[in-house]
């Protein structure tokens, strides 16, 4: 019997072990970054009413901090020049709310950086570029502007961004190919002119499924003027 007992409680600790194991990697977020120097993202850029191109090209990485450059591209009047970005720690030298990257591999749920109050809110495919590829959404408030904004979830570069002031989109990007995966897109749409938003917006379920909703609608609304 005694024999008996110490191989049940062996097999109770193996097992309380083998399902910590099995866990820990749930909770377990590793920031990194997908991105090397020389990747470049062309960008659909939505600003004052007006549209144009800009590439991104990653400069260096060092760690988690990741180094930029935007140029117009070839459309001048948007430059934003050299910015870098720790997708760790989500500090940055730009006054601007342009997250061009977060880590890979977020899932919802997950702090977009680490001990980052603004946490991924829904993931589900859409456009990206060429393909459709699945991407993590967010929603954050910050510079008296509202940002939604969508990034690919296994290379975690940023897709779409919008930037409310006044429930009006006052900036927009979309991003239109990148060597990434390198594909290409021939889809020259920017985004949908101004629109408002309900001031009334509840829980985060709502508000990130009115976020898709009204992206798709304005989608709809541009093929239809083709």
């Amino acid at each position: 019997m005694h024999r008996q007992s110490i191989i049940l409680l062996a097999a109770f600790f193996l097992e309380i072990s083998l399902f910590s194991i099995s866990i820990s990697p749930a909770f377990a977020i590793i920031y990194s970054t997908a991105l090397k120097p020389g990747d470049v993202v062309m960008y659909r850029i939505f600003y004052q009413n007006n549209y144009y191109n800009s590439q991104m090209k990653v400069l260096s990485v060092v760690g988690t901090q990741v180094t930029v450059n935007f140029t117009d591209y070839p459309a001048p009047g948007v430059y934003f020049g050299n910015m870098w970005f720790d997708v760790f720690s989500g500090n940055t030298n730009s006054t601007s709310n342009v997250l061009f990257a977060v880590s890979p591999g977020l899932n919802v749920g997950d702090p977009v950086f680490n001990g980052n109050s603004t946490s991924i809110l829904a993931e589900q495919p859409y456009p990206c570029g060429a393909l459709s590829r699945p991407q993590v959404y967010t929603l954050f408030s910050r510079s008296d502007q509202s940002v939604h904004v969508s990034w690919d979830r296994s290379t975690g570069i940023m897709c779409e961004y919008e930037a409310y002031s006044s429930g009006t989109v006052i900036l927009g990007f979309r991003l239109d190919s990148t060597s990434l995966w390198s594909s290409s897109s021939s889809d020259a749409n920017g985004f949908a002119t101004a629109t408002e938003i309900s001031a009334a917006l509840g829980l985060p379920l709502v508000v990130i499924v009115l976020f898709v909703y009204f992206r798709r609608k304005r989608s709809k609304a541009r093929s239809r003027k083709k």
